[in-house]
């Protein structure tokens, strides 16, 4: 019996929901067993802040009101909220979505130590077993790999995942320089042609 493949999604894959050919894709190997898909709370957390950010755009366009005038104030707000509703529907079609792949929220020894880090470095030592602080600084310093993309490098690796899938190209060029890195990086597209070949 084949092992099946543990994928770690990025949020620029999970926001294409069911735009992307490669999705449809992924989601199949998921009902079929032949992959296991994954996403962490970091994922969920950029994910909707897409609406939030929108929240603000709102409230800064109220705070402006008697600065930008009636009618362009009504403009602005008027496109602003059918922005919100637009973002805020494409998210539950999203959800709705990736829901038939059934994925999990990935467990990790680093996602631990985030939250450590909020009572203090000392808590970190004492807990970080697999130097996975050192190894987050040297995606961020070394490397120069954002901070965002680095967390969700770290918890693939931290949670053993065995691909972790997204369109940052750039993200997948820094890491293959990696050697430490569990998962593999690649855009949804090689890991499809890749598995597809071995099966």
């Amino acid at each position: 019996m084949q092992d099946i493949h543990k994928v770690y999604l990025d949020t620029n894959v999970i926001i294409l929901g069911q735009e992307s050919n490669e999705n449809h894709t992924l989601v199949e190997m998921s009902k079929m067993g032949i992959i296991k898909l994954f996403v962490s709370e970091k994922v969920t957390m950029e994910r909707r802040a897409r609406s939030f950010k929108q929240s603000e755009i709102i409230d800064k366009i109220i705070r402006q009101e008697k600065i930008l005038g009636e009618e362009k104030f009504f403009k602005l707000f008027n496109e602003a909220i059918k922005e919100r509703e637009k973002l805020k529907k494409l998210e539950k079609y999203e959800v709705k979505f990736w829901m038939q792949g059934r994925p999990e929220n990935v467990k990790s020894t680093f996602r631990g130590l985030t939250w450590l880090g909020l009572l203090g470095a000392d808590f970190i030592e004492l807990f970080d077993k697999k130097s996975e602080r050192v190894l987050l600084g040297e995606l961020l310093t070394t490397q120069k790999i954002k901070d965002a993309d680095a967390f969700h490098v770290m918890e693939a690796h931290s949670a053993e995942m065995d691909y972790f899938l997204t369109w940052d190209d750039k993200l997948i060029k820094k890491t293959k320089r990696i050697s430490w890195i569990k998962p593999k990086i690649l855009t949804p597209k090689i890991f499809i042609e890749k598995i597809s070949s071995s099966e």
